[in-house]
C-alpha cells in the first residue's frame, strides 16, 4: 500500500502526505493535487497516522525506501521488487504499538481562532521564499501550519517544534526566518 502511494505520486512528497493519501484526508493540498483520484486513497485507514509513521520508519530502516532532497520518499530497487511481487517485506505487528512516552506533543486544535494580520505576513514569507527557492509555497509549509504558527505565536526553536507541521528538518531550513515575522 505504502509503496505504491509513493509510485503513483511520482515519489514526489514526504512522510505526511503519503499517509494523508492512505488514510484519506481531506486536506486541501491532497484535493488539489487529485489524491482522491488514486487507487490507494483512503485503503490504509484502519491504521494510525502514528503506525503509519512506524511502518514508514522500519521501510527506511530496511532500505527500502530512502529520503530525497526537501525530505521526499523514495523507492530503492528492492522496493520496485516488492511492488512486482519479486520479494517481499514483513513488520510484525508488535512494532505497530506506539508507546506514549515517545510521542510528541502536538498542539493542535481543530476549530480555533488565529491571528490574521499575523497569518497573512507568515504567508507573505513563505511565498517570498518559495518564489527564492523554486518550490512550492506548500512544501516549505501548508496553510494550516502556518494558521498554527499564527496562534500559538511560538517563540523559539522549542515552542515552535510543538506547532504541528514543524519538524526538526523544517525548523532548520525555515524556523529562524518564521520566527523572525512571528516576533515583528
Amino acid at each position: 500500500m505504502i509503496l505504491s502511494a509513493i509510485y503513483k505520486t511520482q515519489q514526489s512528497f514526504g512522510k505526511n502526505y503519503i499517509i494523508d493519501i492512505l488514510r484519506g484526508s481531506k486536506e486541501q493540498k491532497l484535493l488539489a493535487n487529485g489524491a482522491e483520484k488514486l487507487s490507494v486513497y483512503n485503503i490504509g485507514g484502519h491504521l494510525g497516522k502514528k503506525e503509519w509513521f512506524v511502518v514508514l520508519e522500519r521501510l527506511l530502516e530496511l532500505k527500502v525506501l530512502y529520503m530525497g532532497e526537501f525530505s521526499v520518499l523514495k523507492l530503492t530497487d528492492d522496493a520496485i521488487k516488492i511492488l512486482k511481487g519479486q520479494q517481499s517485506v514483513s513488520i510484525k505487528s508488535s512494532r505497530l504499538e506506539v508507546s506514549s512516552k515517545k510521542e510528541k506533543k502536538i498542539k493542535q486544535k481543530e476549530d480555533f481562532d488565529y491571528d490574521e494580520t499575523l497569518f497573512e505576513a507568515l504567508r507573505a514569507k513563505r511565498a517570498e521564499m518559495a518564489k527564492k527557492l523554486g518550490l512550492p509555497a506548500y512544501i516549505i509549509f501548508g496553510d494550516k501550519t502556518l494558521k498554527h504558527l499564527a496562534n500559538e505565536k511560538p517563540f523559539d526553536k522549542a515552542s515552535m517544534l510543538e506547532v504541528n507541521g514543524v519538524g526538526e528538518k523544517k525548523f532548520e531550513q525555515f524556523g529562524e526566518a518564521f520566527l523572525a515575522v512571528i516576533r515583528n
